[in-house]
């Protein structure tokens, strides 16, 4: 976070978007589980699941998050680890 790398983006609405292999690629979201914090978005051949596993308020409007980040694409699937900020 210290070296500002951004891996993902998304308004935890209806879009997101990631940097796969320097491309930015656009996702839009077809679910979201609110039980278990899990953002589930696609695109027109590649599936995106973001799991937020840790939320720490920072103050009214701010979070500090952490989770992992899943993307599926065919046969291939990757994932990370995330951490971020959340603001509105």
């Amino acid at each position: 976070m210290q070296a500002k790398k951004y891996i993902c983006v998304n308004n935890l609405a209806n879009l997101a978007y990631i940097s796969i292999n320097g491309r930015v690629i656009e996702f839009k979201l077809i679910k979201y589980d609110e039980q278990s914090d899990t953002y589930f978005y696609s695109n027109k051949d590649t599936f995106l699941k973001i799991i937020v596993e840790k939320n720490k308020s920072i103050d009214e409007e701010t979070s500090n998050i952490k989770g992992t980040i899943i993307v599926n694409k065919g046969d291939e699937i990757s994932s990370v680890k995330f951490i971020g900020i959340c603001g509105f």
